[in-house]
């Protein structure tokens, strides 16, 4: 997990470490020991990457070897929304919930949050931009991240506004088909 505090300088350099994680209880004694998002300073963000099977520390930077020929989903979250949605995605790039979702050779890299004045910015970093004839343009995560967030109970219509998807290697943002996305859940007790 790295902690980044906005810099107009950025380098990689700007990140700090707070910590690794092997079980599913180290992550949770790390995650409760971090202050909540809510908290971080405007601009400033959380990141969650993978480490690879050799022990190489994947950064959140497009520059990064494993992030190179990759992109990231990009959207936002309110406020009241954010620290849910953040949870979910961080249990869901954890427990592998977009392996069946990603196109053949491609897989998850890592989640981003960071804190804006009246909402929060999420990425989702993929290694591999794989064009399809089914999605052209590279969103095809944006569906997995609309079902996953639409199984949050404490809010079953949470908006991802603004989502689009940037290619890191051309640096070019690609909009998704629609500029905001409400996600609906039905609950039916017996």
């Amino acid at each position: 997990m790295w902690g980044e505090t906005y810099s107009e300088n950025w380098t990689v350099e700007s990140l700090r470490e707070l910590g690794t994680f092997g079980t599913i209880q180290d992550f949770w004694n790390l995650y409760k020991a971090l202050p909540d998002i809510e908290l971080l300073g405007t601009k400033n963000s959380y990141h969650l990457m993978k480490i690879t099977k050799d022990g190489y520390k994947i950064k959140p930077a497009w520059e990064d070897k494993e992030n190179a020929n990759g992109g990231s989903l990009n959207f936002r979250a309110v406020i009241k929304d954010a620290k849910k949605v953040w949870e979910e995605l961080l249990l869901a790039v954890i427990g592998e919930q977009f392996t069946d979702d990603l196109a053949e050779g491609d897989e998850i890299c890592g989640v981003t949050v960071s804190k804006r004045p009246i909402d929060f910015v999420f990425q989702l970093w993929n290694k591999k931009v794989i064009k399809t004839e089914k999605c052209p343009d590279g969103t095809y995560l944006l569906d997995k991240v609309k079902k996953i967030v639409s199984q949050i109970e404490s809010n079953p219509q949470i908006e991802l506004k603004t989502p689009f998807y940037r290619e890191h290697s051309t640096k070019e943002a690609i909009s998704s088909s629609s500029s905001t996305t409400t996600t609906t859940t039905t609950t039916t007790t017996t």
